[in-house]
């Protein structure tokens, strides 16, 4: 019976520096989707020009943005675009502080100012989110083998501590 619980012990931490190392990695595929997210209003704004409404409505029914909460929540209100989507963006727990202030500042664009005014700060936005992406892929790289390592060892050295 000792031998299950030391066992399921080790399997636990395993699966938590594992877990951890997935976070990393999901970080990773946010920031790119939310790149794509902006890339894609840019080139739809500029080809097409819709109205705010009808470009998050297109958006929000591709298949690549279902994952976007905000999204989603900001196109289902029924409140005018740039307090559906500051409220959107403010419930939305998985966006880091720093992607809320950058989406922030694409609600406040978008609408408000001439197509080259929004296109720009679009492309800037779009900068700053590949740089967070680049960061977190450095993290991603650094930390993805040393988590699942960390939780083994802290496995067993629970196992060991407990024996």
């Amino acid at each position: 019976m000792k031998g299950l619980g030391c066992l399921l012990l080790l399997v636990c931490c395993t699966m938590s520096g594992l877990y951890a190392a997935a976070q990393l990695r999901r970080r990773v595929r946010h920031l790119e989707r939310l790149k794509l997210l902006l890339d894609q209003m840019g080139t739809t704004l500029r080809f097409t020009r819709p109205t705010i409404a009808d470009l998050l409505a297109m958006l929000a029914e591709q298949p690549c943005f279902a994952e976007l909460r905000f999204l989603q929540d900001a196109v289902a209100r029924d409140i005018p675009f740039p307090d559906g989507w500051e409220t959107a963006i403010a419930e939305d727990m998985s966006l880091s502080e720093e992607e809320r202030d950058l989406l922030s500042t694409v609600g406040q664009t978008l609408g408000s100012t001439d197509l080259d005014g929004q296109l720009s700060a679009l492309s800037l936005c779009s900068a700053r989110l590949d740089s967070l992406r680049n960061d977190a892929q450095a993290a991603a790289q650094s930390r993805c083998r040393l988590y699942p390592g960390m939780g083994v060892l802290g496995g067993i050295f629970l196992v060991i501590l407990l024996l």
